[in-house]
């Protein structure tokens, strides 16, 4: 089963990732008008 911790690892840094966009947003939100 190599699969299994795959797709573990692919959701862990799509959590990591979202959880980095969702902190720069606001930043982002600053800097356009």
């Amino acid at each position: 089963m190599t699969v299994l911790p795959e797709i573990f690892g692919k959701k862990q840094s799509l959590t990591v990732f979202l959880g980095h966009f969702f902190l720069i947003m606001p930043y982002l939100d600053r800097l356009l008008p």
